[in-house]
């Protein structure tokens, strides 16, 4: 003998509607935690962009830091050239011109390199953490 039970429930409207407008806020809860998991990856993709930059500055501060050492070298050489006499007037009057021009380029470097410096401390290149 089979003996087969069947519930059978009548439709509520009320409880319809509230089945339907669970599933919808379940469909939305859903599509948040999509849009904030692409925020995450968005965010992780900044820091690594900022951390690339930052990598570059600081690249960029050492070069020019290398740069302004070799031209005072070259300062400091003229100078001595020019203390140690033995030059013409039109070469000393040549070389002072370079040893100015020299002196302004190392400064040059030297500010800039301090303004990509100062950028990188006010900017730092890690966000906060989401």
């Amino acid at each position: 003998m089979d003996l087969h039970v069947y519930h059978h429930f009548a439709s509520d409207p009320k409880l319809d509607e509230i089945l339907n407008k669970l599933s919808a806020l379940a469909a939305q809860v859903d599509t948040m935690n999509a849009q904030i998991q692409q925020i995450k990856d968005d965010v992780v993709a900044i820091k690594a962009k900022a951390a690339a930059i930052s990598d570059v500055a600081t690249a960029t501060v050492t070069t020019l830091n290398g740069f302004s050492a070799i031209v005072q070298g070259l300062v400091d050489r003229i100078a001595e050239l020019i203390a140690n006499g033995g030059l013409s007037a039109e070469d000393k009057a040549a070389l002072t011109d370079i040893h100015g021009e020299g002196t302004q380029i190392v400064t040059e470097l030297g500010a800039g390199a301090q303004k990509i410096a100062d950028a990188i401390v006010a900017n730092p290149p890690n966000p906060p953490n989401v």
